[in-house]
């Protein structure tokens, strides 16, 4: 459905229901898992990056967060896997904080989301003449796609998006569209849907 009411918390959940849809796309992988347990949601790749792992929700009481923390950071210790506590919108956050604080975690950063109200865009405004956007269909624009949305980012990291996003369904079918905008036939921009 399309967002009609656009305020900051309809928005706010919006983008934490997108977050949450696409890691449960990203649990499809193989070998790859989605823990949907009451009051916790959280999956697993094995890919070696945090962005692929992670804790999406949490709606625990407050004594049941000591329990639910130890259990999530011992199975991805024993996994050797890097992974991240979201707190989103729709997370109950308590002193969840201090608790992830407690386990040696620390904040990596408040992600900002945008929303947009497309009825209020200027369809006459001109775009750059020679700017294409194409959808990404094919492994190689997929590995455009990664170099150019990940650009500066370490090889590893470069790689392991590859990795992640050339193994998930492209096309109309697909939940999850990619595009990739070229000058020049050269990448300058991404954009994922």
């Amino acid at each position: 459905d399309i967002l009609r009411d656009i305020s900051p918390v309809d928005i706010a959940q919006a983008l934490d229901a997108n977050k949450i849809a696409f890691a449960t796309l990203l649990s499809t992988l193989p070998h790859a898992t989605l823990h949907n347990e009451p009051g916790l949601l959280w999956f697993e790749t094995c890919i070696a990056s945090s962005v692929f792992n992670g804790v999406l929700q949490t709606q625990l009481e407050t004594e049941q967060l000591p329990m639910a923390i130890e259990r999530v950071f011992t199975h991805f210790q024993h996994r050797n896997l890097p992974f991240e506590w979201y707190l989103g919108p729709g997370s109950q956050h308590g002193n969840i904080g201090d608790l992830l604080k407690a386990h040696g975690m620390s904040q990596d950063e408040d992600e900002p989301g945008m929303g947009a109200d497309l009825h209020t865009l200027n369809a006459d405004k001109t775009e750059a003449s020679n700017l294409i956007i194409h959808p990404v269909l094919t492994e190689n624009q997929v590995h455009q796609w990664s170099r150019t949305t990940y650009c500066g980012a370490p090889e590893n990291e470069i790689y392991n998006v590859f990795t992640v996003y050339s193994s998930l369904p492209r096309g109309l079918q697909s939940p999850l569209h990619l595009y990739l905008g070229t000058i020049d036939d050269h990448p300058v921009v991404t954009a994922a849907l």
